[in-house]
């Protein structure tokens, strides 16, 4: 469960935007909060606060990926 100890919305922006620079780079598999921090310069206490588990950091960032509020376009019928 997340605990809530809220950010900045700029501030949690750009660590969303970390987590999604990080995911494309490295992968799941490789993702560390503490090297993601370091390298966009973030704090990493602040982010182990508003997030302990990074799996919910994770899929807070999957949540906000770019494109993934987005309808797929309309291609009209199947039938012609």
């Amino acid at each position: 469960m997340t605990v809530e100890h809220p950010l900045a919305d700029d501030y949690r922006q750009r660590v969303v935007e970390a987590v999604h620079e990080e995911l494309a780079r490295w992968g799941i598999d490789r993702f560390d909060v503490g090297a993601m921090a370091h390298r966009h310069g973030l704090d990493v206490d602040a982010i182990q606060r508003r997030w302990p588990d990074p799996e919910e950091l994770i899929l807070e960032a999957l949540a906000h990926w770019p494109g993934a509020d987005a309808s797929p376009p309309d291609t009209g019928w199947l039938r012609t």
